[in-house]
Order: C-alpha cells, then structure tokens, then sequence
C-alpha cells in the first residue's frame, strides 16, 4: 500500500445509453427556417421578429404567434410551469423574452429568434407573484416588490447594473424612456437607472397609483390627480374624473397617447389626453359581478378586460362611446394576459390553446397556438374563425381570411403558407425615435419628414403628428413615412431665475448659455434672467443656441438637505447658486437612499452672491468591501449584509471547514447591493487510513485511530475526505464488503475486505457506509482506486493512489481525497 498520489474522476464502466432522435422540419414563412426537435416531440422554428407577432404562455410552455396569419410558428423545447402555475412573459428590446413563472419565482431568459434558453435558470424563490419584468427603451428588468429589489436582466456578456434596492418597499413599477419609475410603499415615486436611483418626486400629497402615457411616466393621486414626473418638477395634466380604492390604472404593457383608469366596483373609465387636459368618460354597462382589471390602449382605442365572462370592453378614446364586448378565449373567471405588440392588442389566457387578437384597425380575430396535453380548447378544437367582428359603425365584412393555401399544388404535394404582408404599425403620438424603432421591428423602413409649422408645446416637438400608411395598411416598398414638427415658437423666459428658465429651454432640446449681468434693483431679484437670446417668437429648432442675461446681487439659501442631489441641485441653481456636488459616507445603513443629499456647506436663510458655489454632500451608493478570506463563513457574511452589499455563501469541498477560502469580489469599493460570493466548506474532514490485519494481507478502511482489533500490523495514510452519507456536492459514496464465513471460503482467505462503489456483492455482508470521497473535479485532490490481485489462490484487495506501483490487476477509481 504505497505511493497514494493526487485524485481524478471515478472512471466507471459505460455501456450503450438510448438517446432521442432529432428530427429537422423546414417551416415556410417569410422565409425558410429550420426547425430542431430534440427528445419528447417538441419542435423549434427560428421565428421571425418583428412580424406583428406576441410572445404568448401556452400551458407549460411558450409560443411564438404570428398576428396576421393567427398562427403559431415556434414553441420553447422546454417546460417552464407545472400544473396550473402562471407564467408572464415580456419581449426585451434585444429581442429576448423573460419569462416569470408567478408561482416558483424562477425566471427563464429566450433567445428570441430561437426559443432556446440564453442561460440557467435564475430561482426567485420568495418572488411569486410579486416578482415582473419589465422592458425600457435600452434594457430589461426584474423588479421584485415584496423584497423591493430591481435587477437589470443584461444581456449575456454584458456586465449588470447593481442591484437597486428600494427600501421603503414597492407597489408598482414601470418603465419609461431608460428608466424604471417605483411606486413605494410610502406613496412616493422613485426613478431607477444606471444601478442607483436617481431622483425621488414628492407631490406634496399620496400617490395611489403610477402608469406610462405619451412616453412620460404619470402618477396619479388618490384625488384622481395626473401628474407627468419626469421633467425636472412635476406638473399637473389634468384629471382623470375617476378615483377611490377601486381604481385600477392603464397597463405599461399596453400604453399609448392617453393616461387610462378604471373603476372596478363601478365600471367608470377615464381617459385624459395629456396634450389637451382633456378627459373622456364612458360607464362600462358591466354589470356587478364584473372582474374588470388594467386597460390598454391602441391608437384611438382603450380596451378593458373583464375576467368574469372572460371578454375585453372596447371603448372610443375620443368619444367615450363603448363597442360591444369582445369574448375572448377560456373559460369564466380565468385571467388572461393583456399586452399590445407588433401593432395588436392580444388577449391569452395561458391554459387555453385559442388567444383574442385584435388589428391595429380595431377588427378582431383568433390565434390557435397549437394543441398539446397542458391546454384545453374552449372553441371544441375548430379551427380560428378567419371571419372578423367590425367595429361599431361598421359593416359586416371583414379582410379576405388569412388561412392560405396554394390551389395550384398538385394533391399530393403539401401546401405552401403564402408570404403574409407587412403592415404599418400605429406610430402617431410617439417621439420620432420611438416611432422609427416600432417600424424598424415591423421589418419596415422609417422614412423622416419635417413638419416646418413652429409648435408652442414642448411635449409636442419631435412627436409624430402623421403617418403614410396609415396603422395596419400595406406599405408601398415596405416604407413607412412620419411627419413630425422640427420647429418651435421660443417661449418667453424672462422674470424668470436662471434655472428655471434653462430647464424651460432645454425642454424644446435647446441649448442653454447663462451669463451674470446687471447688479438687481428695485423690484428685481439676482438671477432673474432680464435678455434673452434668441427672443420669444422666435422660431428656432433642436439644438439651437440661447443666451440669457441675468442680474447679479445676493441670494437665499435654502434648506437642500432630505432631496436626491439632483433634485437639490437643480433647487441650487434655480435660487442663483452654482452646485457643487460631494459624494460622503455610504448610505449602507443609515436608511437612506443613496444620492440623497444630508450636508450643504452654506446653511439655509443665507446670503450671498448669486453664483457663487454651494457644496451638497451626499450619501454615495458604493461602500468598501475587505477580504474575508481565512475567516468564519458566518461573520463575513454578517458584515457582507451591514455593509449594503448581498451576501451569497457557495459550498464546496475545501481541506478546511467553516473557513473562508476565496470570495469572488476582491477587496475594493463596490456599489451598495452588489453580490459578494464567498466560498467555503461547511463539512467536517475526516481523516482516512487503512490498517493490515495482523496475520494476513487483509486492509480496512477507518479513521485515523479507529484500529480494529486484530488489525494494525502496518498502516498507510488514505487523505482527507468526509464521512459516510455527507452531502457534497457529487459525492463519491464508498461502501465496504466483508466476508468471514470461514476457512478460504472468502476469495481463498478465512477473512476479506474490500471497499468500492458498486451497491451489492453476493454471499459478503455489505454494503456498508465506509466514507466520502470526493469527485475528481476538485482542485488539489489525489484519486484513490480499489486495486485487485490473485495471489497463491486467493483474491487480494488493496487501497492506493498508484495501481501500478501495488502490481494489480485491475482497479476501480473511488473517487479523491487531500492528500
């Protein structure tokens, strides 16, 4: 027993293992794609982005569903729920879907051109249905309300933001422009982007509810109050003529031009124009038993579900008037996922094989997602009716029907699915950027034109006024033309600080030069702003240049303290001041939001000359993270967790126990809520030798010191593993056999050892736990084989690390200990 050497893997016998065939299938759409099989009869097609198409849950799984033809093209190859779990699923600007199962908390990335998983699964277990993602302009997140966590979903290779926690917990959450707007529990709003938070907005009174309109975020007051957010002060838009705790606002998943709310208990709608201050009203004729939710909107129109029946409530934005109920597929009482994408709105309730889609036109009809074990059919397995409902007003045909097939193919030859044409999305409302990116989705080319008519609204410059087509024709050439204003009418600014002014001119995307002027007399204050450059009336466009003039004197400070620094700052210079910003201690524990500013180093009520700077400190959102390694497990983590950061413990075999062996974030200054992962073993070591029987070459394996009696006559160290029956990671389970039934009855001997692997060894006593070891993967570790040899007629049974060395004839890798 000599020459015990380092570990590897346990090499055991393969014999011939079934594998499931792949079959390929070629699907004619646009063009021709491949489609993969693999294992138990599911198929991928590479489905075509960008087609009027929706991400839709189809029982366990999803499917990808083309709007024009009603089909589905593709489907996941793996299952993402069990039983009746829910799932959500969200189309990233990347082209990758989120899927969030609402029951598990585990969150499964696509690759959305081929239905295949971008990674492992993330679990969320305490998520549920508090967890959503969400999608902005640039990026995905998940927000998780109950732990008040929003974590970007980056795309592979990508570094992510850290993790934001919102303290105060979370309500609701949606995404405008590049950022995520919070709703907290406090009844205030926060604005997340980048990994920090960067600003939070008080009205000066409890938001109930936040949602998305014209490209803005809008909350909303328990008064029924809309106010857009996201300018550098809030200001009001007007009111929704709907309020009290039943109100429930439009989705993000479906918002337009209008700012949307329903009133569950009695069916009241509102609809404010954030352009006008116009509201329109309608009363859904519902009735009590209603279970109405989270409207949408699609060019002029707003549609509102009702789960009770299930159906979708169309009303008119402009005139209130509300159309006739849409049913939508599934059975009473069910919810369904209301999204609008590839210019329709869809309506699926995840069990059901049958999904409402309703044109950007306002015609309705049905997709068949395809049937399988996880979905019933509440249409008795038709076909989708390729008939269409009008509009109210209209009449009773509808577009020819979209089941195609080519009548000159021959009988025997399978039909071919007919190119189905692009149709123009609705883009009117929208920036010119967000209207070219819709268009650039729908595989069609965005084609620019300049409206030279000046506008006096800033929400109104650079917004697409008209398009040619109109939404849901057939473009000629696959363009789609905008026209939007890129002109404006220079407001007047004077009287005005300096600050408020640059804000008011940046807002029509001009550029701001303010300089000190005349000393301020009589009624005149420092840094009102007295000339400006160019004057109002005047006709100017993006980027153009203004000057302003203001006077100089002294100022007074205020009391800065409590606001996020950009908010402060721009308070700063709106009282005359230049800002200077200070980043100070970490916000980890003191319960504030980073940025938030807590020192100024002029106090409030003072004077002094305008311009001169004023200094903010305030709390940074990074701290300083040490090195852990050789530490206790438990402590590290303790001041992982009291430093803002997020402690994550790996286990894994180490020749140490409770110790700290590597983290995977040196030491350094890191942003609060980063992941810091230490690595360590929690499991005791054992520390393993085998012992010669006195009056034959017989070995056991024991412990250290555990000598059995009549054994002892030489001894040999085996390394560091661990006990029978720990759970490490890949254990390598060692189970010892054992004969005594009498005179060379054992393989030729009276008495016989022998440890391995295998479960079971006929007329020998086993088998009995013995020890761990390790899989052969570890880093430092030495393989240990059972090695066997015929010696005077008898079989021989030996423990080593050098096969050759001992002369056998054969072996069997157990696995691998520390040497």
């Amino acid at each position: 027993m000599r020459g015990l050497r380092r570990p590897t893997w346990l090499r055991l016998p393969s014999g011939p293992a079934g594998r499931a065939g792949s079959a390929l299938m070629a699907v004619t759409l646009l063009v021709t794609v491949l489609a993969v099989s693999t294992g138990v009869g599911y198929s991928v097609a590479r489905p075509l982005l960008g087609d009027g198409s929706a991400f839709l849950s189809r029982g366990h799984t999803v499917a990808h569903v083309n709007g024009e033809t009603g089909k589905s093209d593709a489907q996941t190859a793996i299952e993402l729920a069990t039983g009746s779990e829910p799932i959500q699923t969200v189309r990233l600007p990347d082209g990758r879907v989120a899927v969030v199962n609402k029951t598990t908390g585990t969150v499964t990335i696509l690759d959305g051109s081929t239905m295949a998983p971008t990674g492992p699964p993330m679990p969320n277990p305490d998520g549920g249905t508090q967890l959503e993602a969400l999608a902005t302009d640039s990026s995905g997140y998940l927000v998780d309300k109950k732990g008040g966590t929003i974590t970007e979903l980056a795309p592979p290779g990508k570094p992510a933001a850290p993790v934001v926690s919102v303290g105060t917990g979370i309500l609701d959450a949606v995404p405008a422009g590049d950022s995520v707007w919070v709703l907290t529990s406090a009844a205030q709003v926060v604005e997340v982007a980048d990994g920090r938070v960067r600003r939070t907005v008080r009205l000066g009174e409890p938001v109930s509810g936040i949602t998305v309109a014209d490209g803005h975020p809008v909350a909303v007051t328990g008064a029924g109050k809309a106010y857009v957010v996201d300018s550098d002060r809030p200001h009001a838009i007007g009111d929704l003529g709907v309020a009290g705790s039943g109100v429930v606002l439009g989705s993000w998943r479906g918002a337009g031009r209008y700012v949307l709310a329903v009133d569950r208990t009695s069916g009241r709608v509102g609809v404010l124009d954030p352009r006008t201050g116009r509201t329109t009203r309608a009363t859904l004729p519902a009735g009590p038993s209603a279970r109405l939710d989270a409207p949408v909107v699609l060019g002029g129109d707003v549609y509102v579900p009702d789960y009770a029946k299930p159906q979708l409530w169309r009303v008119d934005a402009a005139s209130g008037r509300v159309g006739r109920p849409l049913t939508v597929p599934g059975r009473q009482g069910d919810a369904f996922d209301l999204t609008v994408s590839g210019g329709h709105v869809w309506a699926n309730s995840q069990y059901d094989r049958r999904a409402l889609i309703v044109d950007g036109d306002g015609r309705d009809h049905t997709a068949d997602k395809g049937a399988g074990p996880d979905v019933r059919d509440s249409q008795s397995d038709r076909e989708p009716a390729p008939t269409t409902t009008p509009r109210p007003g209209e009449g009773p045909s509808g577009p020819p029907s979209p089941r195609d097939s080519d009548a000159s193919a021959p009988p025997d030859r399978p039909s071919r699915q007919k190119p189905t044409p692009l149709k123009a999305p609705s883009v009117i409302g929208l920036s010119r950027q967000a209207a070219c990116r819709l268009i650039g989705q729908a595989k069609l080319t965005c084609v620019r034109r300049t409206d030279a008519t000046p506008v006096v609204d800033p929400d109104q410059f650079a917004v697409v006024s008209t398009q040619d087509p109109e939404p849901g024709a057939v473009p000629d050439g696959k363009k789609v033309t905008i026209t939007y204003p890129d002109r404006f009418t220079v407001p007047s600014v004077l009287s005005q600080t300096q600050g408020e002014a640059c804000a008011r001119l940046k807002a029509f995307m001009m550029k701001c030069q303010a300089t000190i002027g005349a000393a301020a007399t009589g009624a005149h204050r420092p840094g009102e702003v007295y000339q400006q450059t160019p004057p109002a009336g005047t006709e100017a466009g993006e980027g153009a240049v203004a000057r302003l003039v203001y006077y100089s004197g002294t100022g007074t400070t205020h009391d800065y303290k409590g606001q996020s620094v950009d908010a402060a700052c721009g308070q700063v210079q709106a009282d005359g001041f230049a800002c200077t910003r200070k980043e100070g201690a970490t916000a980890a524990g003191t319960g504030q939001q980073p940025g938030t500013v807590y020192d100024q180093d002029v106090p409030p009520n003072t004077r002094r000359n305008i311009k001169q700077p004023i200094t903010l400190t305030y709390y940074s959102a990074n701290n300083t993270l040490p090195s852990y390694v050789g530490g206790s497990p438990g402590s590290a983590c303790a001041d992982i967790t009291a430093r803002g950061f997020t402690c994550q413990k790996t286990e894994q075999p180490y020749p140490s126990t409770d110790k700290v062996e590597a983290q995977d974030q040196p030491a350094g200054t890191y942003p609060i809520g980063t992941t810091v992962t230490i690595h360590y073993s929690p499991w005791a070591l054992v520390d393993y030798w085998i012992y010669q029987k006195n009056d034959a070459d017989v070995w056991v394996l024991r412990p250290k010191g555990d000598i059995p009696a009549g054994y002892g006559h030489q001894a040999f160290h085996v390394g560091l593993a661990y006990k029978a029956g720990e759970n490490i990671p890949a254990p390598q389970a060692i189970n010892g056999f054992t004969c005594t039934t009498g005179p060379s009855h054992c393989n030729g001997l009276d008495v016989n050892h022998f440890y391995s692997r295998i479960g079971a060894y006929q007329d020998w006593t086993g088998p009995s736990p013995a020890a761990t070891f390790m899989d052969c993967g570890v880093s430092g570790t030495t393989p240990i084989y059972r090695v066997w040899r015929d010696a005077g007629g008898a079989r021989l049974y030996g423990i080593t690390s050098d096969p050759a060395s001992w002369g056998a004839e054969d072996n069997e890798r157990l696995g691998c200990v520390w040497p």
